[in-house]
């Protein structure tokens, strides 16, 4: 007695979830990957509290709304990956903030709209960001240059002007 069972988990893979998960994501605060599929609903946004986090995958589902605020705060994550959902809203300013260790974005092939995020082109680490597929609208920032890691970047069938660009190497 008195003795205490303490379990980090440190990947999950292939996990069904609906929004009850809520409830159940602060017994794994430690996880550092996190795959879904075969999720439907919204995202929950206690996954924002999941402050360990490098990779977060959650495609080719039916995945409805907005993308949490509360993930981008979330300074260790490398990895995102909401692609091929039906994603809906545009980003709030500052989100992109908190990433430093942001390397690889897709956010391909859902219904997100506004403008590319201002911010995103401050993630110095980002080497691979996905965007197609989408209703981005505006512009394509001067700072993209200030992306020095950036190796691919693919902007296919959205609204932009300007930069006349798909894949950048």
């Amino acid at each position: 007695m008195g003795e205490t069972f303490s379990l980090v988990l440190t990947e999950i893979h292939h996990l069904y979830y609906n929004i009850a998960l809520n409830a159940h994501l602060k017994f794994i605060l430690q996880i550092e990957s996190l795959f879904f599929i075969t999720s439907t609903g919204e995202i929950p946004s206690g996954i924002g509290n999941l402050t360990h986090l490098e990779e977060l995958s959650i495609r080719d589902s039916l995945l409805t709304g907005k993308v949490p605020f509360s993930i981008f705060n979330i300074s260790t994550l490398e990895i995102i990956d909401f692609s091929n959902n039906s994603l809906s809203g545009s980003f709030p300013v500052g989100m992109f903030y908190n990433l430093p260790a942001l390397k690889q974005m897709d956010l391909s092939s859902n219904q997100l709209n506004g403008s590319i995020p201002f911010f995103i082109w401050g993630c110095k680490a980002l080497v691979d960001l996905g965007l197609k597929h989408n209703n981005f609208t505006g512009g394509i920032s001067d700072r993209i240059g200030n992306l020095t890691s950036l190796r691919k970047i693919i902007l296919d069938d959205n609204k932009l002007k300007g930069l006349n660009i798909h894949y950048f190497k």
